[in-house]
Parts: structure tokens; sequence; C-alpha cells
């Protein structure tokens, strides 16, 4: 019992997980398990239906305690590997592990627009006359994404799928008190960590962001899809960041 139920609530933050440790966990789950259904079925439909109980609640047991162990040692590897815990808000909590993020930060997007590069910090007045520096990242996406898993919600906006460059990344999870904030997450280490968002807005094919303080950081990404993707993009992120401003 304990090792389904460690299975039912582990197994889908796997399948979230982008990093290389998440992507080898899922390899080993689903070449275990797609041979293991396939030999706990043949035993049940090919046995007397008097000793099928007997046969079969052994095999559910060992199949679910190999997955349990394979997702310990998910867990065991994240704690061991430095780099893929790196991008982490110390008081984020053990459910907001999220994928490593590029340990040299990147000043210039070489893809974007003209119009759109931007190097280096800038400094924003704010309303009582204090300048405050504000790093602003920017970005075109192709691939445009979300997902729900239980109390779990991301969205991710990418160049391509599974694309390691180029890309955000905003997850939130609601199983344990997280202070209203969000997991952002690029290829820019700079941009990594758990946030309060301050400000949000959501059009047809822009998604503006603002988050941190000293500097401020702000990230623009420029994105096209499809009706449904963007109605469902839409109410993930409303869920995630209930101040967003979708016009």
């Amino acid at each position: 019992m304990f090792a389904f139920w460690a299975t039912v609530a582990t197994a889908p933050r796997v399948f979230l997980d982008r990093r290389e440790l998440g992507r080898q966990a899922r390899r080993w789950i689903v070449r275990f398990f797609v041979p293991y259904f396939a030999l706990v079925y043949s035993v049940g439909l090919s046995v007397p239906e008097s000793l099928r109980f007997a046969i079969l609640i052994p095999l559910i047991v060992v199949g679910y305690s190999v997955v349990t162990g394979l997702l310990f040692k998910w867990v065991v590897d994240l704690s061991r590997n430095p780099q893929a815990i790196l991008c982490v808000n110390a008081e984020g909590g053990p459910d907001m592990l999220t994928v490593p993020c590029d340990p040299e930060p990147k000043s210039l997007i070489l893809d974007a627009p003209v119009n759109l590069q931007t190097t280096g910090p800038r400094e924003r007045p704010l309303s009582h006359g204090v300048h405050m520096r504000t790093h602003i990242r920017h970005l075109r996406c192709e691939h445009v994404s979300a997902t729900e898993a239980e109390d779990g919600f991301q969205v991710l906006f990418a160049k391509a799928p599974d694309s390691d460059e180029g890309y955000v990344l905003i997850q939130r999870h609601f199983e344990f008190p997280d202070r209203g904030e969000c997991y952002v997450e690029t290829d820019d280490r700079e941009f990594c960590g758990h946030f309060r968002i301050q400000s949000a807005h959501l059009s047809r094919n822009q998604l503006e962001i603002a988050f941190d303080r000293e500097p401020v950081k702000e990230i623009a990404v420029l994105f096209s899809t499809t009706d449904p993707v963007y109605a469902e993009v839409s109410r993930v992120l409303r869920i995630m960041i209930p101040e967003i401003d979708i016009s």
C-alpha cells in the first residue's frame, strides 16, 4: 500500500521534471512498467481464477516496490547533484525541486529581433524617485504548453519541445504553503528561483512578468500557438498568478 501511494504521489513530479535526472528516471520507469504489466496480465489471464489473487498480489507488491525504489533513487540523485538543485530557493520546500540552469548567465539573446535585444541591466525610476536596476530577458518561442498534475501546475514556453536553450518555465505547487511564490526558470541562471510575481500581463502573442528585487527581473516572451492551447495557458497562468492581467 505504501509503495502504491508513494508512486501515485511522486511519479507525476518525475514526469514533469525536465532535468536529465528526471529523463533518466522516466526511462527506467517506462522500461520496467511496460514488460511488468505485460507479465502481470499474461499471468493473470493464464492461471486459474482460484489462484489469481494469491499470484497477482505478490506480483503487484513487487512491481510497485521496484518503482518506489526507482523514485527513491531519483530523490537521492537530486540530493547528491548540486547542479540539479542550483536554482532552488532554500525556503522553497521539498516539492519545488526543478531543473538545472546554465551556470553562465547570458546577457544577450542573439536570435531575438533587433528591437528586442537587451544587454545588461537598466535603471527604472520608481514613483518615489528612487531608481531600481532592472534586468530584462526577451525570448521568442514557438512551443507553448500548459500542464496540470493534481496540485501542480506548469506553463512552458520554448523554442522547441525538450529544448534546453531559449525557454521559460513557470511552476507552482499547492500541496504545501508557498507564500504565493512561483518557480521561474530559464536557461539563464540569474532568472532561476522561487519568486513572488510582482506583475504579469498575457496577451494573445506575448507574456510579460516581473519579479524579484534589486535588481528587478523582467521576462518578455513572444509566442505563437493555437486558440485551444492559448486558452489552456491562460487558465493555468490564472491559477498560478491570480493577479495576472489577461487581454
